[in-house]
């Protein structure tokens, strides 16, 4: 995918500054240091996430926009969204509200009567989410209980291991039998540091966000 640019536009801590729900856009879910912010700058093809080594660093929604080269399915620019991480045990109970409070605003923009949708409408009435998963660590319950709860807001959801390169090939078959058995669903598995998997991401995001005839 050509990027023809790529910058951060705010960090929101509600609606106030988010796109709206019938505009291009993927959201990012996933554990602290699970690899979003590094993904985010592979899919922009520069830095415009900043990355972090300590866990919990981002407490907002960060949103960034890309402006894409001409696809052939008419998209020309998406939106990404950077969701704080969950599972940072050291948050405080007022930080763990306030990641519900952002969750919940989020989300509950795509809440629509889906008996009066048309097609249209309905292409844009679910949050795309990619769910992210370290590789390594398949199966955790808070990542299993997270694609619980986008499964109940009605998300359209793909589950993404990242890290993959810290792999071997044996590795890499057996996490792809486990991530099937514990999300029930195949996957993406995807390098940051070999480019493994991101064409395939793009493809995915892509569809997403393309309205089917």
């Amino acid at each position: 995918m050509k990027i023809v640019s790529a910058e951060f536009l705010t960090s929101a801590c509600d609606n106030t500054g988010l796109p709206k729900p019938a505009e291009p856009q993927v959201v990012f879910v996933g554990r602290s240091n699970v690899g979003k912010s590094s993904l985010i700058n592979a899919l922009a093809c520069r830095r415009i996430a900043r990355t972090s080594r300590v866990p919990g660093k981002t407490r907002l929604i960060n949103v960034y926009k890309l402006r894409l080269a001409k696809t052939g399915q008419g998209l020309s620019s998406i939106h990404l969204l950077d969701l704080p991480g969950y599972g940072f045990s050291r948050g405080s109970r007022n930080q763990t509200t306030s990641f519900a409070e952002l969750t919940d605003s989020y989300f509950g923009q795509f809440t629509v009567n889906t008996k009066l949708q048309t097609h249209a409408v309905e292409q844009h009435s679910k949050a795309n989410v990619m769910l992210l998963i370290d590789s390594r660590h398949l199966g955790l319950s808070s990542d299993l209980d997270a694609l619980d709860w986008l499964n109940s807001q009605g998300c359209r959801t793909v589950v993404i291991g990242t890290k993959v390169d810290t792999l071997s090939s044996a590795q890499r078959n057996r996490a792809g039998k486990a991530l099937e058995e514990s999300f029930g669903t195949s996957g993406l598995f995807v390098s940051t540091k070999t480019g493994k998997g991101m064409n395939e991401l793009w493809k995915t995001i892509i569809a997403m966000n393309t309205p089917q005839p």
